[in-house]
């Protein structure tokens, strides 16, 4: 399937309310992954998807690894 056929793909099967959900870091700067299993937790069965790591200005300040 080339690049345009699945952008095309993409958009037609998403659909309905995808929030960006913040990346929760820990202290030392690592991804809390308890943290974001909560927020996750709190909007499943609510939302049709969710946008996750990186959606906002926290792509940025992320350690390239964690990217």
């Amino acid at each position: 399937m080339d690049t345009r056929s699945q952008h095309s793909r993409f958009y037609q099967e998403v659909h309905g309310l995808w929030p960006a959900m913040p990346t929760p870091l820990a202290r030392d700067g690592a991804l809390d992954t308890e943290a974001c299993r909560r927020l996750v937790e709190h909007v499943r069965g609510e939302v049709d998807g969710m946008w996750l790591m990186g959606t906002g200005a926290g792509f940025a300040s992320l350690e390239p690894s964690m990217r």
